[in-house]
C-alpha cells in the first residue's frame, strides 16, 4: 500500500510528527515542571509513526483488495489525526492552558465513530477495514448486510459520544464501555445469524462461505503475535511499574519505571512551600501515565489548575510542593514512606539555605 501511495504516506507521516516540530518553537511556562515532556513531544509521535508504517505494510501483506479512495484515506489518516489531536492537547498543556481531557476525547471518539459508520457500508470485502469475521470475509452478502447494520450502530454511538462528552468522566467512561460492547457484539451475532439463515433457507451453501487461502497460516501467525504482543504490553503497563525516590547531595530524583521523571533541586526549592497532607490529591489526567499502580504526568483539578504529579494510586498521603513554575505532587506507596520523604526533603532544603 505504501508503494502505490508514496505521496499520501509522506503527507500522513509528516502530519504525525508535526506536533513535535511545533513543540520545538514553543517557550512553555510549564517547561520545567515535567522533565519527561519529551515522551509526549517526541517519543509518542515516533511510536505512532512506527505503528502507522507497520499497519500499512501489514495491510498490503494480508489484503490485496483495492478500496475506494475514501476508505483508503481513513486507513492512511486515522493515526495522523490521533497524533495531531493528542499533540494539540499537549501543546495546550505546556502553554499553561486548562484542558478538559474527557471533553476532547469524547468529541474525538464521537466524530471518529460517525465518520467510520458513514463509510463502513461502502467498504469492499477485505481483511483490514470493517467487521472482519469468518462469515463476513467469506461472503459478499453477509459482508454487505453486516456492515449496513454496523454503520448505523457506529453513527448512533458517535452521536451518543458527542452528547456524553459533556458529562462527568466516570459516566462517559461507563457509557463508552457499553457502546463498545454493543458495536462489537451486535454485528458479530447478526453476521452469524445471517449465515445460519442463508444455509437453512438454501440461499447459500457452505461452499459459498468457504474462506479462500489469502489468509495463510503465516499471516495468521503474524496477526496473532501482533495481537498477543499488544495485550502483553498493555497488561504490563497497567499492572507493573513503580516510582523510585533517590536523595542525592543536590536534589531529590523521582524516577518512574517507564521513563520521564523529575529532579527537585534543593536550591530551587528554598522559596517553595512544601506541604504534607494526610490525604491523597485528586485530579484528572491530562497527559501522562495512569495505571492501577501509578499516576504521573500533567493533571488538573479545581484546587491547583494544571499541576504535575508522581504518585502511587493507593497512597493515602501526599506531598504538595508550590513552586514558581507550578504545583508538584509526589507520594510513595504508604503514609509512612511518604512522610519519611517529606521529612528528608524539608531537612535537606533547610540545610541548603
Amino acid at each position: 500500500m505504501i508503494r502505490e501511495n508514496k505521496l499520501k504516506y509522506l503527507i500522513s507521516s509528516a502530519l504525525i510528527i508535526l506536533p513535535s516540530i511545533v513543540a520545538l518553537f514553543i517557550k512553555a511556562p510549564l517547561g520545567g515542571m515535567m522533565r519527561g515532556a519529551w515522551v509526549f513531544t517526541w517519543l509518542l509521535p515516533l511510536i505512532l509513526l512506527l505503528v502507522h508504517t507497520g499497519l500499512l505494510i501489514l495491510t498490503r501483506y494480508i489484503d490485496h483488495v483495492k478500496q475506494n479512495k475514501k476508505i483508503e484515506n481513513i486507513i492512511f489518516f486515522t493515526i495522523p489525526t490521533i497524533s495531531l489531536y493528542t499533540g494539540a492537547i499537549f501543546i495546550a498543556i505546556i502553554l499553561g492552558l486548562k484542558v478538559d481531557i474527557g471533553l476532547v476525547v469524547g468529541i474525538l471518539m464521537g466524530v471518529g465513530f460517525i465518520i467510520i459508520g458513514n463509510y463502513m457500508p461502502k467498504a469492499e470485502r477485505n481483511r483490514t477495514f470493517g467487521v472482519k469475521l469468518k462469515w463476513t470475509v467469506a461472503n459478499d452478502d453477509n459482508w454487505n448486510a453486516t456492515h449496513r447494520l454496523a454503520g448505523k450502530l457506529f453513527v448512533v454511538a458517535g452521536i451518543i459520544s458527542l452528547i456524553t462528552a459533556f458529562l462527568p468522566s466516570t459516566v462517559m467512561f461507563i457509557i463508552l464501555t457499553v457502546q463498545l460492547v454493543v458495536i462489537v457484539a451486535v454485528p458479530t451475532v447478526y453476521s452469524y445469524l445471517f449465515y445460519k439463515k442463508a444455509i437453512e433457507t438454501g440461499s447459500a451453501t457452505e461452499e459459498d462461505y468457504a474462506t479462500d487461502n489469502k489468509f495463510s497460516g503465516k499471516t495468521v501467525t503474524i496477526v496473532a503475535i501482533s495481537i498477543l504482543s499488544v495485550v502483553i504490553i498493555i497488561g504490563v503497563l497497567v499492572g507493573a511499574g513503580g516510582l523510585k525516590f533517590d536523595f542525592t547531595d543536590d536534589a531529590l530524583l523521582v524516577k518512574p519505571s517507564f521513563g520521564g521523571g523529575i529532579e527537585l533541586n534543593y536550591s530551587e526549592l528554598e522559596d517553595a512551600t512544601i506541604e504534607y497532607r494526610d490525604s491523597s490529591v485528586d485530579g484528572t489526567r491530562v497527559m501522562g501515565y495512569g495505571s492501577a499502580t501509578l499516576l504521573y504526568g500533567h493533571f488538573v483539578n479545581d484546587e491547583f489548575g494544571n499541576y504535575t504529579r508522581y504518585t502511587y494510586t493507593r497512597g493515602k498521603a501526599s506531598i504538595v510542593i508550590y513552586t514558581n513554575e507550578g504545583v508538584i505532587v509526589i507520594a510513595d506507596k504508604s503514609t509512612e514512606e511518604t512522610r519519611a520523604i517529606y521529612d528528608e526533603l524539608v531537612t535537606r532544603v533547610n540545610a541548603n539555605d
